[in-house]
């Protein structure tokens, strides 16, 4: 019996390799790039979704789930401060840091980028004047205090935030890089 629970149990673990290195999804239509703040249309959308994660997600059955982020509170109607999750790492095995948000999140609103992705910051302080070009994505209201903190300063309350930052164009950018499709294998 147990020889027979053994043999079951080596081909369940060579199975759910098999099944694993053959995983794929297929979608209607390659997207134009790699990059998150240029996603177009839904098949797009469904490959960002499942590469690039923010610091929550969303799920009809548990709701907001925090993912990149540990938690986030408000401390004023203006500030959000979010802990991110020391576990979640690069696929290079880098701890993700507040910095490669507040990189990305600056690359969104820089008016060279040209993305509307951006409208997912609008509220946060200078947002406005990044994007009209008055003054330099530098100023945006985003700091990292720490490696684990990241502080977002808003000119007016925005008490959807938390549901925004579950957007795949508001995920870390470790670089501004992104490979072409041919080379998709080099992406971080």
């Amino acid at each position: 019996m147990k020889f027979i629970a053994l043999t079951l149990l080596l081909q369940l673990c060579c199975l759910s390799r098999i099944l694993a290195a053959s995983f794929s999804f297929h979608l209607l239509g390659d997207p134009n790039n790699l990059d998150p703040a240029l996603i177009r249309g839904s098949a797009g959308s469904y490959l960002y979704a499942n590469i690039y994660r923010s610091l929550y997600r969303y799920t009809t059955s548990e709701g907001l789930i925090p993912e990149g982020a540990k938690s986030c509170q408000w401390s004023s109607k203006l500030t959000l401060s979010c802990q991110l999750n020391p576990e979640i790492k690069w696929s290079n095995g880098k701890v993700v840091v507040a910095s490669d948000y507040v990189r990305a999140w600056r690359r969104l609103v820089d008016p060279k980028v040209k993305t509307v992705r951006s409208e997912l910051l609008l509220n946060i302080k200078n947002a406005s004047a990044i994007l009209t070009g008055k003054k330099t994505s530098q100023s945006l209201g985003v700091t990292a205090t720490s490696p684990s903190t990241l502080v977002i300063d808003f000119e007016k309350p925005d008490p959807e935030f938390i549901y925004k930052m579950t957007d795949p164009a508001l995920a870390p950018l470790l670089s501004t890089d992104f490979p072409k499709h041919q080379e998709a294998f080099k992406l971080i």
